[in-house]
């Protein structure tokens, strides 16, 4: 009986160590989601619905996952054209400050692509925004044939996260509260890219923001994104939670391709270069309150 007892007892150790301090098989995280109704623009509801997506980051990583995708044509929206996102419902994203993968389980390939400039602060500083942006009535035509699809290139992103004082707030005075701002580049992507991008920074930027989120939870809070689609959207459900290394990396039997509209891996990382995506990163970056924080 005794020795039954004793192995209870150390079998039982390890279990209440996980509860007290957190399972060592996981990282600390935060999550939030993001639905495919319409966002604000400065000319009312934007034409683009944004995909369903599930945003976690945790241990300088990211992950989007796709739920759901809303049908629509091609478009023009003033002078940039944009197709519909090339990702599916169950393809995510991995991302990080120097670039991101879309990853299609379905058929365990990922094509991946640069972010060469990420950064943000909070503080409220528009470090390497422009001096004003130029906005004006925006024409929007509907693009029939499949060409635009590979349409890609440059795009500029200039974001600022803020707690709003409710959540049918229009485009004025709703701020209560600025929690971050900065800028996010993609060095050549398909503009619809941009749908998931604008939610990069954000996501890194909750993830380590001082005393964590829980004082944030049930709050809302959105995102204004100036970039090629401009618009305001608000993100649901933050919370703090715990995912595995697993849910960050990337499978080891997933093989790379080109993006559709790219000949070979044009505009995209070397195939070097996508080991980095398998495992974590193995140095992690504490943000300075009086420095801009760029996470390699």
């Amino acid at each position: 009986m005794r020795v039954t007892l004793l192995f209870v007892a150390v079998a039982w150790l390890p279990a209440c160590y996980r509860s007290a301090h957190g399972d060592r098989s996981s990282v600390a995280a935060i999550t939030f989601v993001v639905d495919t109704s319409s966002e604000l623009t400065p000319a009312g509801p934007g034409p683009v619905k944004p995909l369903g997506l599930q945003v976690t980051f945790g241990a300088h990583r990211g992950r989007v996952d796709v739920r759901a995708r809303p049908a629509r044509p091609p478009l023009k929206i003033g002078d940039v054209i944009a197709g519909p996102s090339l990702a599916n419902p169950g393809d995510y994203y991995l991302f990080d400050s120097t670039g991101f993968v879309l990853v299609r389980p379905s058929a365990k390939q990922f094509a991946t692509f640069e972010i060469s400039d990420a950064a943000f602060n909070y503080e409220g500083r528009r470090d390497g925004w422009p001096e004003f942006f130029r906005f004006a009535p925006t024409r929007i035509d509907t693009i029939a044939g499949d060409s635009v699809m590979t349409v890609h290139g440059e795009q500029r992103l200039y974001w600022h996260l803020d707690v709003v004082k409710d959540t049918v707030c229009g485009l004025g005075g709703c701020s209560v509260e600025e929690l971050a701002r900065g800028r996010t580049t993609l060095a050549d992507a398909p503009v619809a890219e941009v749908i998931v991008a604008r939610w990069f920074g954000p996501a890194q930027a909750l993830a380590q923001i001082a005393g964590g989120v829980d004082r944030l939870v049930g709050k809302p809070i959105r995102v204004t994104t100036v970039s090629p689609m401009t618009g305001v959207k608000r993100l649901r459900d933050l919370r703090a939670t715990r995912v595995t290394p697993a849910f960050l990396t990337l499978p080891p039997d997933y093989s790379q391709v080109p993006w559709r509209g790219f000949s070979e891996m044009r505009g995209a990382q070397p195939s070097n270069r996508s080991a980095k995506w398998r495992a974590l990163p193995g140095r992690q970056l504490t943000p300075s309150s009086d420095a801009l924080v760029s996470v390699p």
